[in-house]
């Protein structure tokens, strides 16, 4: 599958240029590229001489979960069916700030001479929100508790551990960065305040190689980080109000790619003066940015 897109992915423009956003999850490197539109459309990468995503399904193939050597970064969002997890009011920098001491609570360094590991969360953290719960018989906003869940990660050093967990945690605050048509809404009245929905999932995938491991002739275990989340309903995972918008939230993905792209070509000296990110949307569906709600 790598191989198939390979063909598509070409030279990156200087990282002293600012990217253009991320297009129907597929961003030709060259305008010469013509790729028909539905296949541009698809949320996941499938063969250039298949369109049916159920095969993708069938096969059980999910390229979130590796990376697939098309950028430097390569950020997934999303779940099922656009599944929204609701994270209350909590959002912007407190969320990113709380997520990111989450997981280095739950994935801390390793003493080891390189600082390279792995780490898979047993038991979900979480953080304190005020939300709005569906009640009996009423909804209601109280104070609650939002979960995040790493599902596995791996890296070749310490810099790279506090990278990968700085990209995640901010993926999920670029999702509440705006307040209205995107993944928040407002309440008024007694509980007045901006609530917002995240993906259930958020998978971060850089290169295999590092300068820590640019050298050695056998494979390593990677540098990823792959969580899930889980709302304030502590009863059901996603959220019954608002939406959520993974698509027409790239482009704030996108700025937390650029935002790291100094580290991230300094710990992959292989991509120095290539840099190149691709944000991409988790879902079972086909042409999921063609059919999000507005």
């Amino acid at each position: 599958m790598a191989v198939c897109l390979a063909a598509l992915v070409g030279a990156a423009p200087p990282a002293s240029k600012r990217l253009q956003p991320t297009i129907n999850n597929v961003q030709p490197a060259s305008d010469k590229l013509d790729v028909a539109s539905d296949i541009q459309a698809f949320n996941i990468t499938i063969p250039l001489n298949n369109t049916s995503a159920d095969t993708v399904k069938a096969l059980g193939l999910d390229p979130s979960r590796a990376y697939q050597n098309w950028a430097t970064v390569e950020v997934w969002t999303g779940g099922h069916s656009r599944g929204r997890v609701n994270f209350g009011d909590m959002r912007n920098s407190a969320l990113s700030d709380k997520v990111f001491e989450l997981l280095d609570k739950g994935c801390p360094a390793r003493k080891t001479a390189s600082g390279a590991g792995c780490c898979q969360d047993k038991e979900w953290s979480s953080f304190a929100t005020n939300a709005l719960i569906k009640g009996d018989p009423a909804w209601t906003v109280g104070l609650r508790r939002a979960r995040v869940k790493t599902e596995a990660a791996c890296w070749d050093n310490e810099g790279i551990r506090v990278l990968l967990a700085q990209i995640v945690a901010d993926t999920l605050r670029a999702y509440t960065r705006r307040a209205k048509h995107h993944n928040c809404y407002d309440i008024p009245g007694d509980s007045a305040g901006t609530y917002c929905n995240v993906p259930r999932f958020v998978r971060v995938n850089l290169p295999k190689h590092s300068v820590t491991t640019n050298k050695v002739p056998w494979p390593t275990l990677g540098n990823f980080w792959h969580i899930e989340t889980w709302g304030a309903d502590a009863v059901h995972q996603f959220s019954e109000f608002g939406v959520l918008r993974p698509c027409r939230t790239r482009d704030e993905v996108d700025d937390v790619m650029d935002k790291y792209a100094n580290d991230l070509t300094g710990f992959f000296p292989q991509w120095k003066n290539w840099f190149h990110r691709d944000a991409r949307v988790i879902d079972d569906g086909y042409k999921v940015c063609t059919n999000e709600p507005l």
